[in-house]
């Protein structure tokens, strides 16, 4: 039987065996080839999932080969390589609506597309102008790809905002012109001096929204583009941003822009979006349990992180 990934409880992960359903008409089943680790969001789950949430299997963006298609796909056929949502997990059904042609790009690539979405997403939500000094809080891989949009939108300076140095070396192998090291009592600079035009949150975190809400001037702009802020945390925002004439916007899953797949895909196909700096670590599917249990142990270590299956 195929194996998945579930996380079985708060803290512990295993590879359980399934049952896989008949394909759908409108459906294919993907042999999956390789799978993206959503650093943050798994680490949160895994240290405070709530009450009910577990067993959870999470959901990520891969690739891999089709096996069988159902009779009404006519997009798709056996033996071509796809991409799109999936789970981390050998063999899958997937809606064909929700997949795309691998064609030119590297496996490797294919797993930035989903947080190269959202990335981009919050940039245009933002309303960056050329000229803005801007700021980014948060260096995951949603962080580090909307970084390097917003340096092709015409910024004049770019403060990429993180505790952890490993990501603020590859922010400034990316193109940001400043990094600050906050929440750690010292830095390789100092925060900025005069306040942002623009600060964009990307940790999901309550601190690092009041990090962002300290950065941003008056009459700016503060993007909130993170998932799990608590009620409290967006209310001291918005009651603070008030005071001083700054936009707030939240941009969530729900509410982010569709259709930017293709712009996302040919972004890392001319080269204007690097991908290769980000990623840190390759990982067999069969690993992933004690991968997890590292990744739980030292986060600091890792930046995007992917899975590989067994041919």
């Amino acid at each position: 039987m195929p194996l998945e990934l579930v996380f079985l409880e708060r803290g512990k992960v295993d590879l359980l065996p399934y049952e896989l359903a008949p394909v759908a008409a409108d459906s294919v089943c993907v042999r999956t080839r390789m799978t993206g680790i959503r650093h943050g969001e798994d680490a949160h789950i895994l240290r405070q999932g709530p009450v009910g949430c577990f067993p959870y299997c999470p959901l990520t963006w891969g690739c891999g080969e089709i096996v069988a298609v159902g009779e009404g796909v006519t997009a798709f056929q056996p033996g071509e390589w796809v991409h799109g949502p999936m789970g981390h997990r050998e063999l899958q059904l997937v809606p064909a609506s929700q997949l795309y042609m691998l064609g030119w790009m590297k496996p490797e690539f294919s797993v930035f597309i989903e947080p190269g979405i959202h990335g981009l997403s919050c940039v245009r939500r933002a309303g960056i102008r050329y000229g803005d000094t801007v700021a980014v809080v948060g260096l995951g891989t949603i962080g580090l790809m909307a970084l390097q949009y917003i340096l092709a939108s015409g910024a004049r300076e770019v403060w990429a905002v993180d505790p952890l140095p490993r990501r603020l070396e590859v922010a400034r192998r990316l193109g940001s012109q400043h990094v600050w090291r906050c929440g750690m009592g010292c830095g390789q600079e100092e925060a900025p001096v005069e306040q942002c035009e623009v600060v964009i949150e990307l940790s999901g975190l309550d601190a690092g929204l009041m990090t962002a809400m300290s950065l941003v001037k008056r009459e700016g702009i503060l993007c909130g583009g993170g998932e799990r802020y608590s009620r409290e945390a967006k209310v001291a925002v918005e009651s603070s941003c008030r005071m001083k004439a700054t936009q707030v916007r939240w941009i969530e899953s729900q509410n982010r822009e569709t259709g930017l797949e293709e712009l996302v895909v040919y972004s890392i196909a001319s080269k204007q979006i690097l991908v290769w700096p980000i990623l840190s670590d390759t990982v067999p599917f069969a690993e992933a349990p004690r991968f997890y249990q590292r990744l739980q142990e030292k986060p600091e270590q890792y930046v995007k992180s992917i899975l590989i299956y067994p041919v």
